[in-house]
């Protein structure tokens, strides 16, 4: 969502320059032309693998209450989108537009993990958003908006920690190679 924002400036060069040949009053507030409503589509990517646990990451789930936050703060005619992800990614909540009601059901569904909490897939994650926004669900004319929150730990295998690098730096390779390409492709 865009707030508007009403400027007061006082009596001096701006508003003379702006004014030129009218009555200008100190102090008189000086509005802003609107800025056409922008409505989004957006993914509420939320990550619930185990490491979000850990000290320093996201023990107080501050995650959770950010989403929900956002969701208060979204406007009625925008979309909202959630997924849980950790080493696999579900679609909690497919597009669905904001209502008041919808809000409070967004707003329950933010913390529901149905992920297995273990390994954290980041670009499986990413590629189920730009699915979902890719979707006959999605609404061209809406602003496209992905909200990523997770501790950014990339975590695709079990085994040993020279198994768990290769891996993570394959899937690294593919989230910067192919997936954020895909993002900038397609103006997210």
């Amino acid at each position: 969502a865009i707030f508007a924002v009403l400027i007061f400036l006082s009596f001096g060069q701006v508003c003379a320059q702006r004014n030129v040949g009218q009555t200008v009053r100190p102090n008189a507030p000086v509005a802003l032309p609107e800025e056409p409503k922008i409505i989004m589509d957006a993914v509420l990517v939320i990550d619930n693998s185990g490491s979000m646990d850990w000290i320093g990451h996201d023990q107080e789930k501050n995650r959770f209450e950010g989403a929900r936050i956002f969701i208060d703060k979204s406007e009625i005619d925008d979309a909202i989108a959630l997924i849980d992800f950790s080493g696999n990614s579900e679609l909690i909540l497919p597009l669905t537009k904001v209502t008041t009601l919808h809000k409070s059901t967004m707003k329950s569904l933010v913390s529901t993990v149905r992920s297995d909490r273990q390994l954290t897939n980041i670009d499986s994650a990413l590629r189920l958003a730009l699915q979902e926004l890719s979707s006959n669900r999605a609404n061209p004319a809406h602003t496209p908006v992905v909200i990523f929150l997770t501790d950014g730990e990339i975590d695709v295998v079990e085994g040993t920690k020279e198994q768990k690098r290769l891996a993570a730096k394959r899937s690294e390779d593919a989230l910067f190679l192919e997936t954020i390409p895909k993002y900038v492709q397609s103006y997210i």
